[in-house]
């Protein structure tokens, strides 16, 4: 299956992440795509092909890994100190599934510290 010969983007389908794939009509890049990726299904509406966004998908398809998004509901400062510790985990070189998951437990107790001192804040002010 020669990659140059489609198109990739990402986007959402029925709220799921999704990696769309366009290509000139031919009957054997269709066969190529389905023989290679059994899974690939078509949307009607949007007129493409698409695959679950999985890390495994993305190395099959050499496309970037996604990046790991830093919640909005954080405050600026935890924010800048959230990226740090991101930086300093691919600095070390730990792998993908370990950044991702130190990164979650931070993020828990970012978010449960900050109900901890609104609630502190809240009672203060009654």
């Amino acid at each position: 299956m020669d990659y140059s010969k489609y198109q990739f983007s990402f986007g959402q389908y029925y709220r799921k992440e999704v990696v769309w794939i366009k290509f000139s009509y031919s009957e054997n890049l269709k066969n190529d795509l389905r023989k290679r990726f059994p899974s690939a299904k078509w949307s009607k509406g949007h007129k493409a092909w698409y695959l679950p966004d999985l890390p495994s998908i993305r190395k099959q398809l050499n496309l970037p890994a996604k990046e790991i998004k830093i919640p909005d509901e954080i405050c600026q400062p935890n924010k800048i100190a959230l990226q740090n510790f991101i930086n300093t985990l691919n600095l070390k070189a730990y792998s993908k599934s370990t950044v991702r998951l130190y990164v979650s437990e931070f993020e828990h107790l970012l978010n449960k510290d900050s109900k901890i001192i609104s609630s502190i804040a809240l009672k203060n002010t009654m």
